[in-house]
């Protein structure tokens, strides 16, 4: 079981950076800005009041990857049992993390572009194939 979690905790943080990575090195290329410390703010309503606010924001990020992780690991595990190939665990695990992160900017107001909503779905099916591959190995 401590291998299990620490595979958990390790799975949410890597998936968390290939996330970051995507959303701050890719999504200028495809000609999106997306500031993950300013979308969460958004979400929760706290206003920023300086710089170490955007890496306590980061942080949290990385937070809420591992809590996603453990979702995975305790709740939608069990669900996707009949499913033999990893990577399709993964990808349909990034839908679900994907539309739940959706609904949260949704019920907050805030509007995309098409351009914005492929990126962080590009993204979040990277995050969540990274956890189940790391998870279950």
């Amino acid at each position: 079981m401590e291998n299990r979690i620490f595979r958990t905790i390790l799975g949410g943080i890597v998936g968390s950076a290939f996330l970051t990575i995507i959303n701050v090195f890719l999504a200028p290329i495809m000609g999106v800005k997306i500031n993950l410390a300013t979308m969460l703010v958004n979400q929760t309503d706290i206003a920023p009041t300086s710089g170490w606010f955007t890496c306590t924001m980061i942080g949290v990020l990385y937070l809420v990857g591992i809590l996603f992780a453990f979702a995975y690991l305790f709740l939608f595990r069990e669900m996707v049992t009949q499913i033999g190939n990893i990577y399709l665990k993964g990808f349909i695990y990034g839908i679900v993390v994907f539309l739940i992160a959706e609904l949260g900017m949704i019920l907050m107001g805030d509007e995309m572009k098409m351009m914005t909503v492929i990126v962080l779905l590009l993204s979040h099916l990277v995050y969540a194939i990274t956890v189940v591959k790391i998870i279950n190995e």
